[in-house]
C-alpha cells in the first residue's frame, strides 16, 4: 500500500461519514484519518482515546456506541 493517495478523490464522496482512528495507531495515524475527513465534504472525525490500530476490539463499548449514534436517524 506504500504510494497508495487517494485524498484527490475524497471531495467526491456525498455520503454522510465517519472516519475512526485510534491515538496510538502507528500504521495509519490519526492525523491522516483527520485529514481525510476534512476532505470529505460531510464527513465526522473522531479519535478514540485509548487504541491503537483496532480501536473495535481495543475500546469496543465505545466504539459501538460511536457507531450507533452515528447510524441514528436524526443524528
Amino acid at each position: 500500500m506504500t504510494g497508495f493517495d487517494c485524498r484527490s478523490e475524497l471531495h467526491k464522496i456525498t455520503a454522510e461519514t465517519l472516519v475512526i482512528s485510534g491515538k496510538y495507531d502507528g500504521l495509519n495515524p490519526p492525523v491522516d484519518g483527520k485529514v481525510c475527513a476534512e476532505l470529505i465534504p460531510k464527513a465526522e472525525f473522531v479519535e478514540m482515546q485509548y487504541s491503537g490500530h483496532l480501536p473495535m476490539l481495543e475500546e469496543m463499548e465505545r466504539y459501538n456506541e460511536i457507531i450507533d449514534n452515528f447510524l441514528r436517524p436524526g443524528s
